[in-house]
């Protein structure tokens, strides 16, 4: 039945479909229609088929109440004749005392008169037959003999849409199984219970199916066609549902549902066995009551059944209860033909029965549900032991009042009180949470399966301890409870606490370190900030050739202990877990073009020979730390420098692997120095530590450096080593990964050659003011030296106070600023030019931060209190610059030379700068006339395109494409003595690194100007007309 419903819901389910071409729409609903027609089919059809199911179970149920009482006695009409076949009974015809005479109806023939009567009101058949009829009159059809044929295969339904006189109809049959009360009118011994005697075949018409579904149909269809019409006019462009509501179907699928319904409480209560008996004599019995008591059911009829059934003991209270009109239930003990003993459950009531009354009694086998409450009550006990006996302090508690419930033993030893005490009190008594917090934390699990609390619980003796709770919901006789183990962390907190503050101490005095450190730092640099620097601008001075060496002794000596101090700090750092690696973009060429620059000067000096070699399998732009990477690498090849006196050294980088986006290299340093004895070699990284005191007295040096190399390698996820022979050289080398860049990400610095301090007069600075805020006077003189020496003009104040002053009258481009001085230090007065409120003219002006502090969180620090950059002490002339070419605002000076053609040229390099050095370009070829010709041919052949490449990278605002073409046209420059074209191309280069496209579009109209300069010059000279 239940099926049924479905199929009829699912009829009628909403169906969606989707416009798409009006070929594809028409099958498509096509399809849809075709198929909704056969479910509605199906549907009737299985309708049809549960009348026809009902209609079967109707019969039996009829001929099981006939064969029940052995017959029926009716009075004898024309449509009720005596059985002819029943009239070897004596009894088959009666007449009652008033002289009515009756006639004894069997089941079949009650049956066939049913079918009768239900074929004039509804039309349905119905049809007792078999394959071996005793009437030739009921044989079977040719359908029904198909049908009685399956049933003695083992099937037990057999159905189909026939034709039966012209008009469809669903035929169902079942077979006719032989029943217990159907021995009485057929004893004999071809009777057994059990056997299939036959069927009964029911035909419904499927007229009235068929004009339910043709309604529905027509509306199914109708929905169809409008839709598939909307569709062809393009008009659908959404799904919708098309509802239909049937309540025919609607009513019949109720009227199933009813039917089945009853079925099924009919077979619930068969489950139950039922006896119906008159003061303990059986008058009936279903099947199941005889199969309780492992009796065959004939057994017994007619006997007393409490006194043979139940326990003796239980007989008393049965009577008792079968004085009332109903009992409740209640439970006894029944006995079974071998003599077992189980529990059962009895139910009865008082049946008015004709003349008599007798008592219905429903009997149910308890066995089990009684063996499931006997398990539960061992469980429950177990459970209790478990409870009382567990070491862990248990606690049960109901969530919703607080209450205690129980506490084990543990729990009565732990907190002092007894049992009886802990259950009349509640949790609240014993956690020190106030109310209110307890129901939060409480109401904040109410939907957790297993919880975890942090809580204080009081004891007896009013101490307090610190309990980890972890609860668990359970439940008992329908109400749910937490079950709480309570476990003592009091001193596991004391000791976290205890761990707490030695962290807290550690952290204390690590910061204290840190502090001593950037104090240290403070107060070397700022003395030392004015002794390199006042050397630096006394060497500038003419000096006699005495007093130039005592400087330059003064300065090496000043270099020499900064990088001491810059070691020591490093280290602590690295110790002190602080320093950080970035993670930028940098151009590995330009990396070692700049270590060969700052020490080629030194190996000259020695006679030495120094390379660096980039294979070509390398990457050129990288992501790391180039600052970190080139410390490394200077100190190795420094070391190399230190310790050779005759030969060469080189840096050679080459490429380990490279996967995805990332890249490992391997660095080596190759020296032809004195060498390193195998047994030293171990020792070489650790701190303090160089491989022969001798060496230190000799070469000097802390010991720190390779300790430092080897951290700040392992920092970059590589490994360093060296190989050595004593009197031949060393190999140090190292390992580190990187990732990897795109052209486009990458910010190549410019060459060492065309650096900022060129690039100042180059980009029009001369006419910008600084300020310069510094409270130590040699600082203050020595970084107004620095500026005055550049072209520039810098003014100075004490403090922040004077210096906010200054700037509320005076238009500057730039403010030096140092971090700690009196009255108002760098900080706050920085806050004060950012701040729109105070009377400073720019709030928005360049703030560099100048500081000897070299700790972590030092850059940090300046720039969240809005300064710009960050300059560390002490300051060198080339670090100045080129801060200040970064954060200068570029302008282009405007040419007043006269000529018309070029008044907007823009002079970005030195007035004495030739526009074509044609004496070095014939020298660099060796005076070859000819050779100069074709290397000038194909350098006019070439650059207009790389100019129009450059031309275009402008045009698209592409900063580092702009580096990458000023580079190459820098070179190519260069190579011809085109001098005034490189420099222009070098001031190209640096604004596109430096500052973006802010400085780009003038620095390109100078280019231009110089190239077309050149080419001019280059044309009279070697290009023949």
């Amino acid at each position: 039945m239940n099926g049924a419903g479905t199929e009829l819901r699912q009829s009628s389910k909403p169906k969606r479909y989707a416009v798409v071409t009006g070929v594809a729409w028409t099958l498509a609903v096509g399809f849809s229609m075709a198929w909704s027609f056969i479910q509605e089919r199906d549907a009737m059809h299985e309708a049809a088929k549960v009348d026809a199911r009902a209609q079967f179970e109707k019969d039996i149920v009829y001929r099981r109440w006939n064969a029940g009482h052995g017959g029926v006695y009716v009075p004898v009409t024309e449509r009720a004749q005596p059985n002819p076949w029943l009239a070897g009974l004596k009894d088959r015809d009666v007449e009652t005392t008033t002289g009515k005479r009756l006639t004894l109806i069997n089941p079949a023939y009650m049956t066939r008169q049913v079918h009768e009567l239900n074929f004039e009101s509804s039309g349905i058949r119905g049809h007792i037959t078999s394959l071996r009829p005793i009437r030739q009159a009921n044989a079977p059809d040719n359908w029904e003999t198909r049908a009685l044929e399956s049933f003695e295969r083992g099937q037990q339904e057999y159905s189909s849409v026939e034709l039966m006189d012209g008009v469809p109809h669903l035929r169902l049959m079942r077979p006719l199984m032989v029943e217990q009360s159907c021995l009485r009118c057929h004893p004999g011994p071809s009777y057994s219970v059990g056997d299939v005697r036959g069927g009964i075949s029911v035909s419904v018409p499927l007229a009235p199916y068929s004009a339910l579904a043709r309604n529905k149909m027509a509306a199914t269809g109708a929905g169809h066609l409008t839709f598939w019409a909307a569709g062809l006019g393009g008009i659908i462009l959404a799904a919708r549902r098309i509802t239909r509501d049937d309540r025919s179907l609607l009513l019949q699928q109720a009227r199933l549902a009813e039917s089945e319904e009853r079925n099924r409480l009919l077979s619930e209560v068969a489950l139950e066995g039922i006896v119906i008996h008159d003061r303990g004599i059986v008058q009936d019995m279903n099947a199941r009551f005889a199969k309780l008591f492992g009796y065959p059911r004939e057994e017994l009829e007619g006997i007393n059944v409490i006194s043979l059934l139940f326990h003796p003991d239980d007989i008393g209270s049965m009577i008792d209860k079968m004085s009332r009109a109903h009992s409740e239930p209640y439970q006894v003990r029944g006995v079974k033909k071998d003599g077992t003993v189980f529990d059962v459950e009895i139910e009865g009531y008082n049946l008015q029965h004709g003349d008599k009354s007798v008592r219905v009694v429903s009997v149910r086998d308890i066995t089990e549900r009684r063996r499931a409450e006997e398990a539960l009550r061992q469980s429950e006990a177990l459970f209790r032991n478990l409870f009382e006996h567990h070491a862990a302090v248990k606690l049960i508690i109901d969530p919703v009042s607080g209450a205690i419930v129980d506490a084990n033993n543990a729990a009565v030893s732990f907190y002092g009180w007894s049992r009886e005490q802990l259950r009349a009190m509640n949790i609240r008594d014993i956690n020190m949470l106030s109310p209110e917090e307890l129901v939060s934390e409480l109401e904040n699990t109410k939907n957790m399966e297993r919880i975890h609390f942090f809580f204080r619980h009081r004891r007896a003796d009013d101490s307090v301890r610190d309990v980890e709770v972890f609860s668990s919901r359970i439940e008992v006789k329908g109400r749910e409870y937490l079950h709480s183990i309570v476990h003592d962390v009091t001193e596991r907190k004391r000791a976290e606490e205890e761990l707490l503050l030695a962290k807290e101490q550690a952290e204390s005095a690590n910061r204290a370190k840190s502090e001593f450190l950037a104090n240290m730092s403070h107060e070397i640099r700022t003395p030392m900030n004015g002794v390199i620097g006042m050397t630096g601008l006394l060497l500038e001075t003419g000096l006699a050739d005495e007093q130039r060496r005592y400087a330059e002794i003064v300065r090496t000596s000043a270099a020499s202990l900064l990088q001491v101090i810059d070691d020591i700090l490093d280290f602590s750092k690295i110790e002190a877990g602080r320093l950080e690696m970035e993670t930028i973009g940098f151009d590995l060429r330009t990396l070692l073009d700049d270590l060969a620059e700052s020490l080629a000067f030194k190996a000259n000096e020695k006679g030495l020979t120094f390379t660096c070699l980039l294979r070509p399998e390398v990457p050129r732009f990288l992501m790391g730390d180039p600052v970190r990477l080139k410390q490394v690498l200077v100190n190795l090849a420094g070391n190399a420098l230190k310790f050779t006196h005759q030969g060469e050294i080189s840096v050679e980088v080459g490429s380990l692997t490279k996967t995805g986006d990332s890249v490992k290299l391997r660095f080596a340093v190759r020296d032809t120095g004195i060498g390193i004895p195998p047994e030293k070699t171990e020792l070489l990284f650790e701190k303090f530590t160089q491989a022969d005191a001798s060496i230190t007295r000799k070469y000097g040096g802390t010991g720190l450096g390779l300790a430092i190399c080897k951290r700040l390698v392992q920092m970059m996820g590589g490994e360093i080593g060296v190989t050595s022979r004593p009197g031949v050289g060393s190999e140090f080398w190292f390992t580190a990964s990187f990732g990897t860049q795109n052209l486009r990400d990458s910010s190549p610095e410019p060459d060492g050659g065309d650096g900022p301090l060129q690039l100042l007069s180059d980009l029009g600075h001369d006419d910008v003011r600084i300020l310069l805020v510094e409270d130590n006077a040699t600082n203050r003189q020595v970084a107004l030296g620095i500026i005055k020496r550049l072209g520039l003009r810098g003014d100075a104040a004490a403090n922040g106070a004077e210096a906010l002053d200054l700037l509320a009258t005076t238009p500057y481009d730039l403010v030096l600023m140092d971090v700690q001085m009196p009255v108002m230090d760098g900080f706050e007065a920085t806050r004060h030019i950012r701040d729109v409120r105070s009377p400073v003219l720019n709030h928005e002006i360049p703030v560099i931060a100048l500081t000897a502090h070299a700790m972590k969180g030092d850059r940090r620090k300046c720039l969240d209190a809005g300064m710009n950059d960050y300059l560390a002490k002490p300051i060198f002339p080339d670090a100045l610059a080129e801060m200040l070419v970064k954060w200068l605002p570029r302008r282009c000076r405007i040419s007043n030379d006269g000529d018309g053609e070029r008044a907007n040229a823009v002079p970005a390099v030195p007035d004495g700068t030739p526009v074509f050095d044609r004496p070095g370009l014939e020298a660099r070829l060796m005076g070859d006339e000819s050779l100069v010709t074709e290397v000038v041919a194909a350098f006019l052949a070439d650059m207009p395109d790389l100019i129009e490449r450059l031309r275009a990278a402008v045009a698209d605002g592409e900063p580092a494409t702009v580096a990458h073409w000023a580079h190459t046209i820098k070179g190519g420059a260069a190579s011809v003595g085109g001098e005034r074209l490189r420099a222009a191309a070098a001031a190209l280069e640096y604004a596109a690194v430096a500052g973006g496209m802010g400085g780009v579009a003038c620095c390109m109209n100078m280019l231009e100007i110089e190239f077309g300069r050149l080419c001019e010059i280059m044309r009279q000279d070697y290009v023949k007309e």
